[in-house]
């Protein structure tokens, strides 16, 4: 009897121009740099050898500039709930300067934490879960669902998949440029590819 798989390719965007070397990127609506298109073009060259059935971008630049870089031939669809963590005040901000805020820094630093005015821990895992399951129901016909998009998004994603919740999503890290993969085999998620 054949098993029933479907395939989710996580790929995390290229690297962005930063305000600071250190900065909470976050909602920081930046471009690629030069090395970050290069490597989105080194994806594209995997990929290439790789079936793909529908692609879904986080709807920052540095997501969809990523996503036309493949240029695969599935249209591009983008998904607002997948994009980056919102760090309010610190959106943009070097990590050095939002540290010397002490009393703000201690509630970030907190397990359910969140920078001033930005989103909790499990206020964006809500958000990225219930994208990414709209996500899968939307494009239930592809058997190949490419999702590109950042760091937390994606660790959030496999921490969900896995079942290993939000606090989960810290135990994984991606580089800019990676792919990933999870397999659905009958229904159960399987990690079969990570920061590769």
């Amino acid at each position: 009897m054949m098993s029933d798989v479907r395939t989710v390719i996580l790929l995390r965007h290229g690297e962005a121009d930063t305000p600071a070397p250190d900065a909470f990127l976050g909602r920081t609506d930046t471009a690629l740099t030069e090395a970050g298109r290069n490597a989105a073009q080194s994806a594209a060259h995997r990929l290439s050898r790789m079936r793909v059935d529908a692609i879904v971008s986080g709807p920052l630049v540095r997501c969809v500039q990523t996503a036309r870089l493949l240029r695969l031939p599935p249209q591009i669809q983008v998904e607002p709930g997948l994009s980056e963590r919102d760090f309010g005040d610190w959106n943009g901000k070097s990590r050095a300067l939002c540290h010397a805020e002490e009393a703000a820094w201690a509630q970030f630093a907190q397990p359910d934490g969140a920078a001033p005015g930005g989103e909790s821990v499990s206020a964006f895992h809500e958000r990225v879960v219930e994208a990414y399951e709209r996500v899968l129901d939307e494009n239930e016909g592809a058997p190949v669902l490419l999702i590109v998009s950042h760091h937390s998004v994606l660790c959030s994603i496999a921490s969900h998949a896995l079942g290993l919740g939000a606090a989960g999503a810290y135990r994984f890290a991606c580089a800019p440029g990676s792919l990933s993969a999870i397999d659905y085999v009958d229904g159960f998620a399987q990690l079969t590819r990570w920061n590769a």
